[in-house]
């Protein structure tokens, strides 16, 4: 998950750049020197990785421009960001911005797959009880979501208290 530190003296600027970018799983952090990604703001312009985009701006642009690479391929399939969905040949489905995280949470983690608790504090912030059960919804909804496009049951699996993509 790309860490972003976004800099600006406009509050509502800052905090309308915050929401999309949670919005679509990145992460936004308070320290410059722990982003990968720094969105500068000079009043005229918003400069995302050097790319400067005048204002207003839009949205879907700053968000390939910090994702670089706009789409994951997995299995035979592709998260596409910017239209929030999964594509399998002629297959689709649409996601929720918390599907995508969690998807590009499993698909970075590998064979190895992410522990129930890592993803929930990387998904929701904290680890409680609740997030969890939460967690164990959207998992579910997203497995249906995946056997469409995929056409295999059992394409998320909880082993040793890890989740795995398996396509």
């Amino acid at each position: 998950m790309k860490k972003i530190f976004i800099d600006s003296s406009d509050s509502l600027l800052k905090e309308t750049l915050k929401k999309v970018f949670l919005d679509v799983g990145f992460d936004c952090v308070g320290v410059k020197s722990k982003a990968d990604v720094i969105v500068f703001d000079d009043n005229q312009k918003i400069s995302v990785n050097g790319i400067m985009f005048e204002k207003p701006v839009d949205v879907f642009a700053l968000i390939n421009a910090v994702n670089n690479d706009t789409n994951i391929k997995f299995g035979a399939g592709e998260l596409i960001f910017s239209l929030k969905k999964i594509v399998n040949g002629e297959k689709e489905v649409k996601l929720t911005s918390l599907e995508i995280s969690i998807v590009k949470e499993l698909v970075d983690a590998g064979s190895d797959g992410v522990d129930v608790s890592e993803l929930v504090k990387k998904i929701f912030g904290r680890n409680t009880d609740s997030n969890v059960k939460s967690l164990s919804t959207h998992v579910y909804n997203l497995r249906k979501k995946l056997s469409i496009v995929f056409d295999a049951q059992k394409n998320i699996v909880l082993e040793n208290n890890r989740y795995c993509l398996v396509l």
